[in-house]
């Protein structure tokens, strides 16, 4: 509870008024950056974007570039995964949210282009990529999304 009240006290003191400002300017800047970084791939065309995403995929699934973060002893980091997430967000189409209280964004999966894009929410948060194939889109949304999840979760390797 002192580390509590000392923490408090900082953030009432005007040093801790200018740190929360420099926060919200860094945060301001950087939803700024984001922006214009998802408005540049949006203009690539879908073709220029699935080849960067299939090179993300495939850097992100390489056994050099795992092994070299187990060796860490911590798991590969994914974050262009988490952006492209953030593209699929904003510019994709909901195909349902996992979680309906919470809804689209949370445990939800996104398609746009010829990807299918999902966010899993738990301890951690997993973004899974692939491509979209006809059986998805036969199965329509519900039976898509227990088919691929289940599927999907038995593939990791969780070493």
């Amino acid at each position: 509870m002192e580390e509590v009240n000392k923490f408090t006290k900082f953030l009432e003191s005007p040093e801790g008024q200018k740190y929360i400002e420099e926060t919200r300017r860094y945060y301001a800047w950087l939803d700024k950056w984001k922006e214009k970084k998802l408005a540049w791939f949006d203009s690539i065309g879908p073709e220029r974007r699935s080849h960067y995403i299939q090179k993300v995929i495939d850097k992100y699934s390489s056994k050099s570039y795992k092994d070299r973060w187990y060796n860490k002893g911590c798991f590969p980091e994914e974050e262009l995964y988490f952006w492209i997430f953030d593209y699929a967000y904003k510019y994709g189409k909901c195909w349902r949210a996992l979680s309906e209280e919470v809804g689209p964004g949370y445990d939800s999966k996104f398609v746009f282009d010829n990807w299918k894009v999902i966010l899993y929410n738990g301890q951690g948060s997993i973004v899974y990529i692939k491509p979209v194939t006809d059986a998805d889109i036969e199965r329509g949304p519900d039976e898509y999304a227990q088919h691929w999840l289940g599927h999907e979760y038995d593939e990791i390797n969780w070493k």
